[in-house]
């Protein structure tokens, strides 16, 4: 099963028209509200991750928009981090994943933290052996008390703040 995370309206609109032409089930994960996220990176088949500031110190994999768009915000303040649009959160881009092993490598998304996008990365890594280091930010599993969305992002660790203290801690 593909599981789409469009950071865009227009990125949606594309991953529709590939969902129609599939012949196995598609999935698009798309956020309530209107975030968008409007950065630019490589033109690239949609099931693979969009690279969208240049190689850092660490990087990171956020999935949906508003997850690139905190992770896109801490990059802003300290230009040594890559920021990669997981677009297709299943299957993984393997061929991105082993281009960045060597350096650290934190996941956003908004789900569970067990069993997510960032559990199938740590997964893929201690299947293949070796030395890495990842820092998965999700949702705990508990009930998510009633708030803004963007305090909801706050409690959870979500934001472009969290995402700065977690990658001074890695590096």
């Amino acid at each position: 099963m593909t599981v789409f995370a469009p950071k865009n309206t227009a990125e949606m609109e594309k991953m529709l028209a590939l969902a129609v032409e599939t012949e196995s089930p598609v999935a698009i994960r798309y956020p309530n509200g209107e975030e968008e996220c409007f950065a630019k990176g490589e033109e690239t088949d949609l099931t693979r991750w969009e690279k969208l500031t240049p190689d850092g110190d660490v990087t990171v994999l956020a999935v949906g928009p508003r997850m690139v768009n905190a992770a896109l915000r801490a990059a802003e303040r300290r230009k040594k981090i890559c920021v990669i649009s997981a677009r297709c959160a299943c299957p993984l881009d393997t061929e991105t994943l082993d281009k960045i092993v060597k350096k650290p490598v934190v996941t956003m998304e908004e789900n569970v933290l067990r069993g997510g996008f960032g559990s199938s990365v740590l997964e893929y890594y201690a299947r293949r052996g070796g030395k890495f280091r990842v820092r998965n930010l999700a949702f705990e599993e508990r009930i998510v008390k009633q708030a803004s969305v963007a305090r909801q992002l706050q409690q959870a660790g979500l934001t472009a703040e969290n995402l700065l203290e977690v990658i001074d801690e890695i590096l």
